[in-house]
């Protein structure tokens, strides 16, 4: 029996991917869709969200589509700790 890991890493050959690349899209998807969760918690706009995270909003929007990959896992990172939930990444 083939084993789901190893179906994946067959998948990620022949589709050229890299494991990093997956999980760094997979990271900002997931972090891009707690941002828009929050927003809708607290009821605030892209601009509120931006000026608590001390970002612009045009870097707000990279973060939450989820096609556009100029936001890096880096850029995620700076941002998570000025969240307005009180988040911290260490």
């Amino acid at each position: 029996m083939v084993s789901e890991s190893t179906r994946f890493e067959s998948w990620l050959d022949k589709t050229g991917l890299g494991e990093e690349e997956v999980t760094s899209a997979a990271i900002k998807a997931v972090v891009g869709q707690q941002l828009t969760d929050e927003m809708k918690r607290q009821r605030i706009t892209k601009t509120r969200m931006a000026e608590l995270m001390r970002t612009s909003r045009a870097e707000l929007d990279c973060l939450l589509d989820p096609d556009n990959d100029s936001a890096t896992v880096e850029s995620l990172r700076r941002a998570a700790p000025r969240g307005p939930w009180g988040g911290s990444c260490g």
